[in-house]
């Protein structure tokens, strides 16, 4: 049921007695935000809100191998657009492409069914954001952007500053970081990054500065 008008237009028409599932494409928070509401209006408060294709394309063919895994465009789709839908309720989101391609495109494989880097991130959200509970978004500062989760009774944070790249060069590299304050409420925190590398940072008055990368 999509774009968003033919969706209003069939659920005002009664449509929504059939549905078990309804599922946007390549969406983000405000997307499921759209969908829980006209579910809402149309009184089908049963009815499951799934992102059921999503992922970020970026052609590898003829790259070096060693260049293959620089660009981190489809590891940062997973990380912005998947926290966003989780937090906005979305009830199960798919990722778009699993078989390998030499080529790569949205593929998470390379071909000989290698896994890209974004495989590693998405295994990264599954281990950390499984069962957990999705609490809300904020901001800090005119940069920080954190996704806040309940997990086991413990705050998971997925954060990072803003930022748009997808118009760079394939090779240019973005060191971009900042250095954001946030008080955590305990003595260090433990960092991962989005290849799954974590570091101890440790806290002073219970706030700890985190160096975020530009998610792009």
């Amino acid at each position: 049921l999509w774009p968003r008008n033919y969706r209003t237009s069939l659920l005002k028409e009664g449509v929504g007695k059939y549905i078990d599932i309804l599922s946007i494409h390549y969406g983000n928070g405000q997307g499921i935000l759209e969908a829980k509401e006209d579910l809402e209006v149309n009184g089908l408060n049963s009815v499951l809100v799934w992102d059921n294709e999503t992922a970020h394309g970026l052609s590898t063919w003829n790259v070096p191998a060693q260049e293959r895994i620089r660009p981190d465009y489809q590891c940062n789709w997973v990380l912005d657009q998947w926290s966003d839908e989780l937090i906005a309720g979305a009830d199960r989101i798919i990722y778009f492409g699993g078989q390998g391609e030499p080529c790569g495109n949205w593929s998470l494989m390379m071909g000989g069914m290698n896994p890209r880097p974004v495989a590693v991130t998405i295994a990264l959200m599954a281990a950390k954001l499984n069962k957990a509970k999705p609490l809300g978004k904020f901001f800090i500062g005119e940069k920080g952007v954190f996704h806040l989760f309940e997990k086991d009774g413990r705050p998971v944070l997925l954060a990072s500053i803003n930022g748009a790249g997808e118009g760079k060069d394939f090779y240019a590299e973005d060191t971009e970081t900042a250095a954001i304050p946030i008080k955590v409420g305990s003595a260090e925190v433990v960092v991962s990054d989005y290849q799954g590398n974590e570091t101890k940072v440790k806290t002073s008055d219970a706030t700890a500065q985190l160096s975020l990368m530009k998610r792009k």
